[in-house]
């Protein structure tokens, strides 16, 4: 949903495109991002709601017609976008935000790693390097590491290697690398093998190329 306000100043300011924008309406604070505005209108497509100071993606109420609208406050944001408190273990640093300066974008450890997410992007744009600084900064930056965490990544590229080596030297953290590739000379990889009694006939056969019994 979008909302259209009138810009009293008629001004175009670029820097406040994609910032945040709160409607305060009867007790409730509608979230919504300035998507574009010319010298009369406004625009603002509506996003979610602060409710009991807990961030709720999505619309249930919308702005009467005498609603206040107001840029977003600090302790809001982080209600929107995460804590500023990147070393707090129950946070994980994911960077900094484009938009407000200086501001850390963080995520609840327990709630980010216990859902679905997805990095996209074009060939080359930096998602390994992304997944790569997610990992490092949930065991660099808190304060204490997360309990029984067990993290696999199928590196077919090789692009994790060096990138998560520095990680062994913290305690109780171990890094092990394997892999299919029997000409490595790489001496902190293992070769990775496989006893023929833990494969199946069909596993066998798709193994060996059999073709009739």
């Amino acid at each position: 949903k979008i909302v259209k306000i009138e810009n009293l100043k008629k001004i175009i300011q670029a820097n406040v495109i994609n910032i945040h924008a709160i409607f305060e309406d009867n007790g409730f604070k509608i979230v919504g991002e300035i998507i574009g505005m010319d010298e009369n209108i406004i625009n603002v497509q509506l996003i979610g709601e602060i409710k009991e100071n807990i961030f709720i993606s999505g619309i249930l109420h919308y702005p009467s017609i005498n609603t206040t609208c107001r840029i977003v406050y600090k302790h809001e944001l982080e209600l929107i976008i995460g804590s500023l408190d990147y070393t707090n273990n129950k946070n994980i640093l994911i960077g900094s935000s484009a938009l407000y300066e200086g501001y850390k974008i963080t995520a609840n450890i327990n709630d980010f790693l216990s859902h679905h997410f997805a990095i996209i992007g074009n060939s080359g744009c930096g998602k390994s390097c992304g997944v790569a600084s997610l990992i490092q900064n949930m065991f660099y930056y808190n304060k204490s590491m997360p309990k029984n965490a067990h993290i696999v990544i199928f590196d077919v590229y090789g692009e994790y290697h060096s990138a998560l080596t520095k990680i062994n030297a913290i305690p109780g953290i171990n890094v092990k690398y394997y892999t299919t590739k029997v000409d490595t000379n790489d001496v902190s990889t293992e070769l990775v093998s496989i006893p023929p009694y833990f494969l199946e006939v069909d596993d066998l056969a798709l193994l060996l190329n059999v073709n009739d019994h």
